[in-house]
This record gives C-alpha cells, structure tokens and sequence, in this order.
C-alpha cells in the first residue's frame, strides 16, 4: 500500500511541473496562488492516504501480533478482568489531512459493563471524530473570534467542515480543561514556588502583583469576572514574565490563585515586589492576608480620574475653572500631598445631592487610602504607581473576546474561555496540556 502511495506521489510532482511548464508558456497568467492552492490539495490528498494507510497496516499488524483471531480478550482499565471482542466498526475522523476512515474493534467487559475501542484511546479520539490537532486549531481560533468566524477560518486554514456548534463545544472542553491544568499548576506553586520557568529570576528586578473586576453580559445579566496578573520585570521595566488568571470566582479562589502564581514567579525570591490596585477594599483585604509583604500602591490613576469627576461634578461639565481645580489636584496628587487633596476637597462648595455626596466619598477615600499613594517615593525607589497591566488584561483578555455586539454568555463558558485565553498568554497551562493529551494518545 505504501508502495502505491509513492508511485502517487511521483506522478503527482510529474503532473505539477508539466503543468507548471505549459503555464510558463502561456503567459504565467493566474499568480502564485493558483499554483499554491493546486500543490495544497496534492499534499492533503497524498498525506491522508499515508495516515489512512500507516494507521490500518500497523493496527493489523497488531492485531495479527497480540491477538491472532476474532474471539481475542484485554484487560478491563475499570475494573482489571478481562474485555472480550464484540465487532468491528469503522469511524470517520478529520485530521488536518483531511477526513480519514479508521476501523477499529470494540471490547465489552461484562463483568463491570464498560466497554472501549483501544484504538480510539491510543489516537486521543473518544467521544470525538476530530485529531488532537484539529481540536488544538479549533480551540486556537476559538479563543480569538465568535465561533461562527471559527468556522469559516478552520475551512481556510485546512479545508475542514465543522459546524458552529462543533466549535463552540471544542472550545469550551478545551477551556474547561485548561482550568484544571492551572489549578494543578497553582497547588505545585504553592508548595514548590519557581520551577524550570524561572531560570532567569537573577534578572527580575521587580514583581507586580496586580488584579481587578471587569463586567460581561451573561443570560442572568450583567456580573463581575476577575482577573488578576503577576509580572517579573528587569530594570529596563522590560517585562520577563507573566501569570493571569480569571473568571468567576469568590475572593479567597481568586487570592489563593494569586498567591500561587506570584510564588511561582518568585515572590519570596525578590526583593522589590508591589502590590498595584484600585482602591477597592476586597483587593486591599486579599493582599494583606495574602501578599502583605508587597510595597501596597493605589494605581495613581484611579485617584486622579475621581478628582477630575469631582471636578466636572461640583464646577460643570467642560468648565475652565473646574478643569483648573482638578489639575492643581492632580499635580498634589502626583507630589504625594494628599492632606492638601482632602483639605481641598472639604473646602468645596457642593450644591446638589450627588456633589455633596461625591465629595463625602472622596474625602473618606483619600483619608483611607493616602497611605498607598505616596507616589514620589515609590517613584524614587523604582516601582510603578500604573496599573495598566491588569486594565490591560480585562481588555484584550476579556472584553475583546467576550463583549462583542450581541453576545449574552453562560457564567460557565465565560470561566472556560478565560481560562483558554489565560493559558495561551501564561503558555505553561497550554504547553502542559497538549503535551499531556498527546502522550495519551
């Protein structure tokens, strides 16, 4: 069989350049993308008859090596007796050489009840007519546009028909399997802390800790997953390494997930190490308990657009001498003179409800957290006073993928597609994974 297979492959590179030559003299009409898409489709159609046909002579050698007849027996992986051979059936399955048909045996174990196709375990296909590959490209796709662009750009990329909801459910199984692997990769965190992916830690200058809430539109309305980020960086402010994590979880899941992931960069290995957040108090409680020997800093944006809203809330929107008031605020803020900021701020004339209340807030805000903004000093000792990174995440990790126009999603699928986006930026999860899938193939 796999004599024929190269005979093909022979006249095939035959039939091309005769093709290719008779195009030369007519012109060279038709571009190179007609001759890239004629060599595609003779390799797709060569490689699936050598997986086709590798897959059929090994399995009979198998068979005709280990087994010999019709009425042979394996061990049960349940229950350890033995599995007796029922019949053969055959499966189609799309690989990225196209669909292939397989044959292969079913055993039944009448003891426990469970029965299997061996071959299927060992090619990584129970339950699914698709390559390990194949899902690892849906899930690819998946991660990045709605599942109707899925596929579309799975038939581009490898001429594979697959229907919508074929690429929603292999996303989310991915996704959903991803979360358990980062679990795993937390828990020996926890009790390892940096392993083989921080060889360079001699060269992290600094690590942030950094997390926030975002919203998402699901079918009970809108609710708040969170997302949180540990960054190694050099003295360049260049950044080495990071770790996400997100979803819909309570604050301890969140903090112990945190913890992890800011040991496994090496916390406790750094000297200069930060805490960067909004002035939320969950966020400040967590990273006491959790993280309290982090430099604490409120992200000196957050306090600078609350001034700028004070602003335009007591004085008028687009007012000149609110505008003022709010940069002579800001310029304090950044100097780290929050008495003045609270002495200002009790010294405003608020006429409506909402301003007096407003200003009330401020002026508790900045009495309870001016301790976390003393920005010239953190400046001076090299830390960031930006929390950009985590704002970032909720961004283009979250928002750029979740709240597109009209979509309304299930809080389950939001934890597996966060989790699919996180593991292709911390790539430890997803590197783990498929290597794993496909040592069980």
């Amino acid at each position: 069989m796999l004599e024929e297979i190269k005979t093909k492959v022979v006249d095939f590179i035959k039939e091309i350049e005769t093709e290719f030559k008779q195009w030369q003299r007519n012109g060279m009409e038709g571009g190179l993308d007609r001759w890239e898409k004629r060599v595609k489709t003779g390799v797709i159609s060569i490689g699936q008859g050598i997986l086709q046909t590798i897959i059929e002579e090994t399995e009979n050698e198998k068979e005709a090596k280990r087994y010999g007849s019709e009425t042979d027996m394996i061990k049960c992986s349940h229950c350890g007796r033995k599995r007796h051979y029922k019949y053969k059936s055959s499966k189609e399955v799309w690989t990225l050489c196209g669909k292939i048909m397989i044959k292969r045996k079913y055993y039944y174990c009448s003891q426990c009840g469970n029965g299997e196709y061996p071959l299927d375990k060992q090619l990584g296909l129970n339950g699914s007519a698709l390559s390990g590959t194949v899902r690892r490209l849906i899930s690819l796709i998946g991660a990045e546009v709605p599942f109707e662009r899925t596929q579309e750009l799975i038939y581009e990329v490898g001429g594979i028909y697959l229907s919508k909801t074929t690429a929603w459910r292999v996303t989310h199984q991915v996704g959903h399997k991803l979360r358990e692997v980062q679990k795993q990769v937390q828990s020996e965190y926890l009790v390892v802390g940096p392993t083989e992916d921080n060889k360079h830690l001699d060269k992290v200058d600094k690590i942030i800790a950094e997390t926030d809430a975002t919203s998402v539109l699901t079918k009970e309305g809108y609710r708040q997953p969170k997302l949180s980020v540990v960054v190694q960086k050099d003295k360049d402010g260049h950044r080495l390494q990071s770790r996400y994590q997100g979803g819909f979880m309570s604050v301890v899941e969140l903090a112990l997930g945190w913890k992890a992931d800011a040991k496994g960069l090496g916390w406790e290995r750094v000297k200069k190490k930060e805490v960067l957040a909004d002035g939320a108090d969950w966020i400040w409680n967590m990273a006491l308990e959790h993280l309290p020997d982090g430099e604490a800093i409120i992200d000196y944006y957050h306090p600078c657009e609350r001034i700028h809203q004070i602003g335009r809330l007591v004085f008028g929107e687009g007012n000149a001498a609110g505008k003022r008031w709010a940069n002579k605020l800001a310029e304090e803020l950044k100097s780290g003179h929050i008495g003045k900021i609270i002495k200002r701020l009790e010294e405003l004339k608020r006429c409506t409800k909402q301003s007096k209340e407003a200003v009330k807030e401020s002026i508790t805000y900045f009495n309870n957290n001016g301790h976390r903004m003393n920005y010239p000093a953190y400046q001076e000792k090299g830390y960031d006073i930006g929390s950009g990174i985590v704002e970032g995440g909720c961004k283009f990790i979250i928002a750029s993928r979740l709240k597109r126009s009209g979509m309304r999603w299930n809080t389950e699928n939001v934890n597996n597609m966060i989790a699919l986006r996180t593991a292709l930026l911390n790539k430890k999860e997803w590197r783990l994974f498929w290597n794993a899938y496909h040592v069980a193939c």
